[in-house]
């Protein structure tokens, strides 16, 4: 998206639409903006973080051989001055980048403040947050340009890494007791799985955990019915984990049979106020070890294939 920083324009001036890539005038971006936002989402919830980074490695080697060998001639306490002198420098004229950025955003919407801006990979390029939502921002020659960045030489986009980054971090919150295990006698790699007893694409995976645990490749179930807290789904989802044998009752539960009613101190609750924190919107939604997530049922092969158990 790219806004033209002309404030007496006030007429649209988009000149196509490519995507979400747009030129308009900053007074007609307000609306677009507050639509726009839900393209770029990447769920954070409670796991954003704050971090401005002010100092670039090169800049401080830069200063390192200005004292080193152009100022040979001064006393340390001068030298010492002078790197602090410079530091504070550099350190203002990044705040003034990011100051720039929320000037730009007070313009184009006043009633929206970023949460976050911080210095991306690239120079001059932010990341800001707004609630749950992320995207990358750079403004150039009076534009305010926003969205995603794809790193050519890994073959990701920017903001789907952050995002399945802190997805694992959330998940590593649970500790592995809280989850229902499924493991082969020595796992290689693991996934932690969202599922639920009245959906049909998890009772097809959970038909080929035996597959899975054959190739190395363990199963960490979190519980989530999809139909929410005290439902019937929530209901026999604790009668799962209450049971004598979880893996039994769940393989019962899936394939529709009756299950004893049961209560006990479970994680069910927990597991979908996770799942709700993260973004999920369906089952069986699968995180691998590495972070990635893949958000529906995939076939044993192409399950194995993306954690080389293949």
């Amino acid at each position: 998206m790219a806004v033209r920083d002309d404030r007496s324009d006030v007429k649209q001036t988009t000149t196509g639409f490519r995507g979400p890539l747009m030129v308009q005038s900053l007074t007609s971006a307000k609306s677009k903006f507050l639509s726009l936002i839900p393209h770029y989402r990447c769920t954070l919830g409670r796991f954003a973080t704050t971090s401005r980074i002010l100092l670039l490695g090169e800049e401080i080697t830069m200063l390192y051989k200005l004292v080193r060998y152009g100022l040979a001639g001064l006393n340390v306490n001068n030298s010492i001055l002078l790197i602090a002198c410079s530091l504070i420098c550099l350190s203002v004229s990044a705040d003034e980048g990011i100051q720039e950025i929320e000037r730009a955003f007070h313009s184009m919407t006043p009633i929206i403040k970023p949460s976050t801006i911080e210095k991306s990979p690239i120079k001059d390029v932010y990341l800001v947050t707004v609630g749950e939502n992320a995207f990358y921002v750079t403004k150039r020659d009076g534009f305010l340009i926003m969205g995603n960045i794809y790193d050519l030489d890994r073959n990701v986009y920017l903001l789907t890494e952050r995002w399945n980054k802190l997805i694992k971090e959330a998940i590593d919150t649970m500790p592995l007791n809280k989850m229902l295990v499924i493991s082969p006698a020595k796992a290689k790699r693991f996934v932690t799985v969202f599922t639920d007893v009245d959906c049909v694409f998890c009772r097809r995976f959970h038909e080929e955990v035996g597959q899975l645990n054959r190739a190395g490749l363990e199963v960490r179930y979190l519980l989530y019915p999809g139909a929410g807290v005290q439902s019937e789904s929530y209901k026999r989802l604790v009668s799962v984990w209450c049971a004598d044998d979880q893996l039994q009752a769940l393989t019962d539960a899936k394939q529709g049979k009756s299950l004893p009613s049961k209560n006990c101190d479970n994680p069910v609750a927990a597991h979908f106020r996770l799942g709700q924190d993260i973004g999920l919107k369906g089952t069986p939604w699968i995180v691998l070890d590495n972070g990635k997530v893949i958000s529906h049922y995939v076939a044993v092969s192409e399950l194995l294939e993306e954690v080389g158990l293949n």
